[in-house]
């Protein structure tokens, strides 16, 4: 990706993502987690990550990668991916207005991982919790919408970490909200 420009890497991130958030490409397991790596990759490319748009595509596309994969599958990358969104959501100034839309985006990233890789160590209850501490978002309509269904969907599913006891009132406050 090092011939393409800023706006044409973010375009082909952006791709990848809507293709595998909305079509059946996502039950591809081989090709959604060979895209999980080269995202998890490029979080490594420190000139890719001075750009804000990249940096938070790339958050976006991780969970939605993880979101579709089987725990087997995105297990290899989950300490890598929450530490690099956990360092978008912790940074000093992440919730100022300049950030609030790359921070809103990671921890939708974050909900999404957490839905189904939830392993007490890398990404905890209490991480899904704190995310809908801060729903509704609204920083970016279109993936505030998007992040909202999904947690719709999880609400709708009784086997969803959502019901579990320590996230359900967290969840509950969460649905009341939006």
């Amino acid at each position: 990706m090092s011939e393409l420009n800023d706006e044409e890497v973010c375009d082909v991130l952006c791709f990848f993502c809507d293709f595998v958030d909305n079509t059946s490409f996502k039950n591809d397991v081989a090709a959604v987690t060979q895209l999980a790596q080269k995202f998890v990759e490029i979080t490594n490319n420190e000139g890719l990550m001075e750009n804000d748009i990249v940096r938070h595509t790339v958050a976006y596309g991780i969970g939605a990668f993880a979101h579709a994969l089987p725990k087997e599958a995105f297990q290899p990358y989950l300490a890598q991916s929450i530490t690099y969104i956990k360092g978008i959501t912790m940074r000093d100034e992440a919730f100022s207005p300049d950030n609030m839309e790359a921070t809103e985006n990671a921890m939708g990233a974050l909900a999404r991982i957490a839905y189904k890789h939830i392993d007490g160590t890398n990404v905890t209850e209490a991480d899904l919790c704190g995310v809908f501490g801060f729903f509704p978002f609204t920083s970016d309509e279109l993936e505030a919408q998007t992040t909202h269904k999904i947690f719709m969907e999880q609400i709708g599913d009784s086997a969803s970490v959502v019901h579990s006891a320590a996230i359900k009132p967290a969840a509950q406050a969460a649905l009341a909200k939006i």
